[in-house]
């Protein structure tokens, strides 16, 4: 059986590394030398050839290589690249398999890669506000370039930046930034487009939220265009961090000539090969990132952040996590991360966030009894994080040992609520975490009823820059509402007579 795969993005990549894990010999056809620098060198399993090809120097390429019925040819070239998919479709050998791989498009309703998609900044306000304007081309945005004031980051790569300089003004390209690949082939064009050294920004990808941020800042752009690389493209982070800074978002959209509907995942491709279903060899971890400042965070779980392949958790989470990889997936249920998991096979080092302690009042266990259930073979880890009740305790200079703990948080039932109070009426300390303000007003109107008299130390947004501890009487903490996590002590002064 031959395989080839027509290579040029991440998911060619990960794809070849599957079938060579797994001793299975294949092609792996790249246009340039440093796309060929990507891939795993003198591997037994990979038969590299670096080189454009178009429709005839392919037919030639299957014929060379015996191509025939059975055998497997697999698109995994980048979305934009319409010509090279026509031409691999057009050049394959009669009853030999096609398969399009098919990376995630940002949604054009939501703004969001189906999910997958996390934004500190909600992408519905990219599409909803003044933020997003989309082209059909390159020389389409280049007829607008000249009427746009400010600084021009250009970051849809090298091939297509000659459409751009033949149509704009020399005043318009000379504040105009390219960001490029590392490469001669890259950098020669650029300079020969006219871009000077000052101008041209040389770096492989994909990038965080906090480089293009910083590219963006330093480089005082007001404009920035890219292609909808989806998220293994960096795309959502690269139109995060331009719509923070108020940049404007120029996105010449992704061809419809190979609707998603026509592509497969990477598991599939393997499957569709093999025969079988790709199991890789998985390390899962689960930690717990305490309030969620970075501050307050252990090393062992920023370590884990920034050795993921990906990270799941809510959004509050995903937020904390600075550094990391750049698939992130807005969930913290076992089942959507498992679905997620079964789909995205090359997922191998996947770290699920948790708020908190993971062993305490923690999701972690659910999702763990799930995992290990599902996966029998991965090494799963856990990591504790600092609670926010034991926070809270080193904040008020007071002990928990001695103290009753319990939570309405997810959990505020009449009959929850009920068990607070009286837990609160027969023990001198007790902690409880709380979804809202809310619930504590409730609480202590409920105690207020039940003649119960204590001092309430009430903290909020506990680690952030915007940290507040409240002390109320029993009377002033019945107005309280509104949202937001917090964590409560209670000091029952008829255990505790000079609590004040």
């Amino acid at each position: 059986m031959n395989v080839v795969i027509f290579a040029g993005t991440t998911e060619g990549r990960r794809l070849s590394d599957m079938l060579r894990r797994d001793h299975i010999r294949h092609h792996v056809c790249v246009a340039t030398g440093y796309g060929a620098d990507m891939m795993q060198k003198d591997d037994p399993y990979i038969i590299l050839h670096e080189g454009r090809m178009d429709k005839a120097r392919m037919r030639s390429f299957f014929e060379e290589n015996g191509f025939t019925d059975g055998d497997f040819v697999v698109d995994a070239t980048h979305p934009y690249a319409v010509e090279v998919s026509k031409n691999i479709a057009s050049a394959i050998p009669a009853g030999a398999a096609l398969l399009r791989v098919i990376r995630g498009a940002m949604d054009a309703a939501s703004g969001k890669d189906p999910g997958e998609s996390f934004a500190e900044t909600p992408a519905e306000t990219f599409e909803g506000g003044n933020y997003v304007n989309r082209y059909d081309s390159m020389d389409a945005f280049a007829q607008t370039a000249d009427s746009l004031s400010g600084n021009i980051l250009i970051t849809t790569g090298s091939k297509e930046l000659s459409k751009y300089t033949h149509a704009v003004s020399k005043a318009t390209l000379e504040r105009t930034y390219v960001r490029v690949l590392p490469s001669a082939q890259s950098l020669g064009i650029c300079e020969e487009l006219g871009f000077s050294p000052q101008k041209i920004i040389a770096m492989h990808g994909p990038f965080s939220y906090e480089m293009n941020r910083a590219v963006i800042t330093d480089c005082k752009i007001s404009h920035l265009l890219t292609k909808d690389g989806g998220i293994s493209g960096g795309y959502d982070e690269k139109v995060r961090a331009a719509a923070d800074l108020g940049v404007q978002i120029h996105v010449i959209t992704r061809p419809d000539v190979f609707p998603a509907a026509e592509g497969i995942s990477l598991g599939e491709a393997y499957r569709a090969i093999t025969g079988n279903i790709y199991h890789p060899l998985r390390t899962i971890t689960l930690a717990g990132i305490g309030m969620g400042s970075a501050p307050v965070m252990t090393c062992a779980v920023k370590a884990a952040i920034v050795s993921a392949d990906a990270l799941f958790g809510a959004k509050r989470m995903l937020g904390s996590a600075k550094g990391g990889p750049l698939r992130r997936y807005m969930t913290y249920l076992a089942d959507d991360i498992i679905e997620i998991m079964e789909r995205e096979v090359d997922i191998t080092n996947p770290t699920i966030l948790f708020s908190g302690d993971t062993g305490f009042y923690s999701g972690a266990k659910d999702v763990y009894e799930k995992l290990r259930k599902w996966d029998k073979d991965a090494d799963i880890i856990m990591l504790p994080g600092i609670s926010s009740v034991s926070y809270l305790a080193s904040r008020l200079f007071v002990s928990y040992d001695d103290a009753k703990i319990m939570s309405l948080h997810g959990n505020n039932s009449l009959h929850n609520l009920q068990e607070l109070v009286g837990a609160v009426s027969s023990n001198p300390k007790v902690f409880a975490i709380m979804s809202s303000k809310d619930d504590l007003g409730a609480v202590a109107k409920a105690m207020k009823e039940c003649g119960i008299d204590a001092a309430i130390f009430a903290g909020c947004d506990l680690s952030y820059d915007n940290e507040e501890i409240l002390m109320f009487d029993v009377d002033e903490a019945c107005d309280l509402s509104g949202a937001g996590l917090i964590t409560v002590l209670f000091k029952n002064r008829k255990y505790m007579p000079d609590e004040h």
